[in-house]
């Protein structure tokens, strides 16, 4: 479970993403360590209570030589999936696929 993490100016401008585990945030992007301290422990207090909702007391599988399939409900700037993918790749996995909605033009 992956939330991206929001720009100090404004929320829904991906600048990253956060698991429970790790975080991943564009390079370019300068923003306090403050901040990000701040941000990372409420999304992980939001990851932590849909992990006990989903999950419950099961352990993470792990990644390693496995086939991982990423599903982003409705991806806009493609940052959040980016950091996603960035996190997933530390596991060594033996391929990523990513899933999206289709979208209407």
């Amino acid at each position: 479970m992956t939330k991206k993490i929001g720009h100090p100016l404004n929320k829904e401008y991906a600048i990253g993403a956060a698991t429970l585990t790790d975080y991943f945030i564009r390079p370019v992007i300068e923003i306090s360590k403050d901040y990000l301290e701040k941000e990372l422990k409420s999304i992980r207090s939001k990851l932590k209570h849909m992990y006990d909702i989903f999950l419950g007391r099961k352990q993470p599988r792990q990644l390693t030589d496995k086939t991982v399939i990423v599903i982003d409900d409705g991806m806009a700037s493609g940052s959040t999936l980016l950091g996603t993918i960035q996190i997933i790749k530390k596991s060594m996995p033996k391929k990523i696929i990513v899933v999206v909605p289709k979208t209407r033009i």
